[in-house]
């Protein structure tokens, strides 16, 4: 396995990606394209049928996937990945599915629309963040400029790579109004003194997750078990 590992790494990026996106069809065809996260079979509790959601930092579309399942075909998936050749296999695998509810943008979320830079370890191209010094640019967007007056927005899944304190930051506005329940990669400490700036929100974790939930306190009742 170790051999095959290092030979891999050894291909040229267009023909491994190639090969990820046959990979992930197979996961898809047998049922078992789904992250390992605990959180992931929690969102069954809050997502429901009709929903808008949004997934910020879709990846290659495990949660984009769950999600669009979940609001079904009245429902509507918003999802955006700022690295391009990631969102080419997120889009091959949104495709693959034949979902209609999906809508796909190819770049990042900030507090206004601007050209950010990234950053690609040469090691994990899933793990890009944005980055002053990156060499990498990539268009940004406000979340705002993307929500219709009428949506009925209850969910927000953010996993940037460090980047998700600044995106609810720069969202407090849009939190408030569309009062949705989002789940982000953050700390605790950085979860209480978001909530501060929420009206009437909590916080509420899964034991052992890095992930946690901003709840509108009239959402709660969904996590009680």
């Amino acid at each position: 396995m170790s051999y095959l590992r290092r030979l891999l790494k050894r291909l040229p990026n267009k023909y491994l990606i190639t090969l990820k996106k046959v990979y992930y069809k197979g996961k898809i065809l047998c049922g078992d394209f789904r992250s390992q996260e605990a959180e992931f079979n929690i969102i069954e509790r809050v997502v429901r049928e009709g929903d808008r959601v949004i997934d910020i930092g879709a990846n290659v579309g495990h949660y984009t996937l769950k999600l669009s399942g979940l609001v079904g075909r009245e429902g509507r998936v918003l999802a955006f990945e700022p690295i391009s050749e990631t969102f080419d296999m997120l889009t091959s695998n949104v495709s693959y599915s034949g979902l209609k509810n999906v809508t796909l943008i190819n770049g990042a979320v900030s507090d206004n629309v601007k050209e950010a830079k990234f950053t690609i370890p040469k090691e994990n191209l899933y793990q890009s963040y944005m980055d002053e010094t990156g060499d990498l640019p990539i268009m940004a967007f406000a979340l705002s400029s993307f929500i219709p007056k009428n949506w009925n927005l209850t969910f927000i899944k953010i996993d940037a790579e460090g980047c998700d304190e600044s995106i609810i930051a720069s969202a407090i506005d849009v939190l408030n109004i569309f009062r949705p329940i989002v789940m982000s990669e953050i700390g605790q400490k950085t979860a209480e003194a978001l909530v501060c700036s929420l009206e009437n929100y909590a916080v509420w974790g899964v034991k052992g997750s890095h992930n946690k939930f901003l709840v509108p306190n009239e959402k709660l009742r969904l996590f009680e078990t």
